[in-house]
């Protein structure tokens, strides 16, 4: 996606400007896409086990990008998931 769809209400100057570190990792310079990753974090601390979740999963509706994330059924974890 590209940063003007990503984020509507950045500028252009807003993302020449921190274009030295997004490039080419988060940004693609030719194309003007953003590269970024949409995560589920599960941390361990002592005794105490902690699923972050992003909210970015399944079975939402996304008008602007249908094609990017899946709308489709199932479950937003592998099974496997909550036995490890």
């Amino acid at each position: 996606m590209t940063s003007d769809i990503f984020f509507p209400e950045s500028s252009k100057g807003v993302w020449e400007s921190v274009s030295g570190w997004l490039v080419p990792h988060f940004l693609d310079s030719g194309t003007n896409i953003v590269n970024s990753a949409n995560q589920t974090w599960l941390l361990r601390s002592e005794d105490k086990t902690i699923l972050v979740d992003t909210g970015v999963g399944n079975h939402k509706e996304r008008p602007y990008k249908r094609t990017y994330w899946p709308t489709s059924p199932g479950p937003a974890f592998s099974p496997r998931t909550w036995t490890s």
